[in-house]
């Protein structure tokens, strides 16, 4: 700001109608000091075309799908390509080729953010030990700093919150303690850190288990969460505001403190998602909104807040289960037998439940999966055999068959096996008249 000393005194006057300058962007004249703080922000995203971003890399599973192009809106000054996928495991990055990031337009990335390790905690029903997830992870983020996406100087990872309720309730995560191995692991890494051989490159990590205010007796607060594990704009915003985080992705300092329990503002930039093989969903696109112009904290009696409309959920990149009419149908169930399907990069048969299903509904498109589990997937109009391979116990052991096999010989007894009726409906006649004539009178 413009001053100058007067000829009666030596204190220094601050002019009430100063100048700021910006730098080949903006001249703006501003009235009063108490604008100066508002204003400070406004001026740091008008001017970010005036020096080089720094570009930032998502990938990983549904922290990082999920979270679209939001960061941009609390790290200042970064340009953010999302590759995450939403389901993935550990084990399958550490599997993945820079295939994957093939069509995201600049595949040269000064930070990548790594989210992995959730998936693996609860595809194991929360049994797997912190030292197994320590190897996935570290595995994992080798294969991405080696192969994925080479030669960024910094790779972060922050964990993941504490839920605020249990996903499924019948798995082996209800209870906060459950998740201790994810926490457990990401702590040890924070403390070991992790070693790329053969690269230079910063390898930041950072526990965020209970920044929404979990902790191994109590969940989350649901008002960071859009469902029980997925975080809303708040809780992102709580993640990433962590000075730790701010200081690993390189965000320019404002000066600022946001109060993040006061953001409201829909997740933005899901359709966005670069990574190969994610397709735009099949309703109208979305267009992405202005990122939000974030208010701090208020050194004084802060205004009367205009009432915020309640935001609709995001929109993900991976199309939803097609809807159908429901149905009366009590013949009908999901079945109880695991099936094989192909995991979220499509590199391996991996094998999975209803269950699993139902916690991400646009599952429902992988071939075979709506005839296996029809009450999920709304298929219940039309009585047949689940067309996957499930896995079944016979004489005390597990084997893999399917319907074929059921209805090839001794078909009354197989189909006395535990969970094949409701599985190969038609095969065992466990459709009622009504399935049967919708069946056979859908031309009519």
């Amino acid at each position: 700001f413009i001053g100058r000393r007067t000829g009666y005194t030596s204190q220094r006057v601050v002019i009430r109608t100063p100048i700021i300058l910006v730098p080949s962007c903006t001249i703006m004249r501003i009235q009063t000091l108490t604008t100066i703080r508002p204003i400070s922000i406004l001026i740091g995203l008008l001017c970010k075309r005036c020096y080089a971003a720094t570009n930032v890399l998502l990938l990983g599973d549904s922290m990082a799908s999920f979270m679209g192009k939001t960061l941009e809106s609390f790290c200042s000054d970064v340009q953010v390509k999302n590759a995450g996928i939403g389901g993935t495991t550990a084990d399958e990055w550490a599997e993945a080729t820079a295939e994957i990031i093939s069509e995201c337009a600049d595949t040269s990335f000064d930070i990548v953010y790594i989210s992995v390790g959730g998936n693996d905690l609860l595809s194991s029903d929360c049994t797997i030990s912190s030292a197994a997830l320590v190897k996935k992870i570290e595995s994992a983020v080798e294969n991405i700093v080696l192969n994925v996406a080479p030669g960024a100087s910094t790779y972060v990872l922050t964990g993941y919150c504490l839920p605020h309720a249990p996903e499924d309730e019948v798995s082996g995560c209800s209870e906060p303690s459950d998740y201790n191995a994810l926490s457990f692991a990401f702590s040890t890494m924070q403390s070991n850190g992790i070693e790329v051989e053969g690269s230079g490159s910063n390898i930041e990590i950072i526990n965020s288990s209970n920044v929404c205010g979990g902790s191994s007796i109590s969940f989350s607060n649901e008002m960071y969460f859009q469902d029980p594990i997925h975080l809303n704009s708040k809780g992102y915003c709580k993640v990433f505001t962590q000075e730790t985080v701010q200081n690993a992705l390189s965000c320019s300092d404002s000066g600022d403190v946001l109060d993040c329990n006061t953001i409201d503002f829909e997740i933005y930039g899901l359709e966005s998602n670069c990574a190969l093989g994610t397709r735009p969903s099949p309703t109208p696109p979305v267009p992405t909104p202005t990122p939000p112009l974030l208010t701090p904290v208020p050194t004084s009696t802060p205004p009367v807040p205009t009432p915020v409309p309640t935001p609709t959920p995001p929109v993900p990149t991976i199309p939803t289960a097609p809807v159908s009419a429901p149905t009366t149908d009590t013949s009908c169930s999901d079945s109880t037998l695991r099936f094989r399907t192909m995991n979220g990069l499509g590199t391996k048969v991996v094998w999975r439940d209803c269950t699993w299903v139902n916690n991400k509904p646009y599952r429902c498109n992988n071939e075979g999966i709506t005839s296996h589990c029809p009450v999920t997937c709304n298929g219940c109009d039309t009585c047949q055999d689940s067309e996957a391979r499930f896995k079944l116990v016979k004489d005390g052991r597990r084997i893999a068959r399917n319907c074929d096999w059921v209805a090839t010989k001794k078909t009354a007894i197989r189909c006395g096996y535990e969970g094949v009726a409701e599985t190969c409906r038609d095969t065992c006649d466990a459709c009622t008249e009504e399935d049967e004539g919708r069946d056979n009178n859908i031309f009519e």
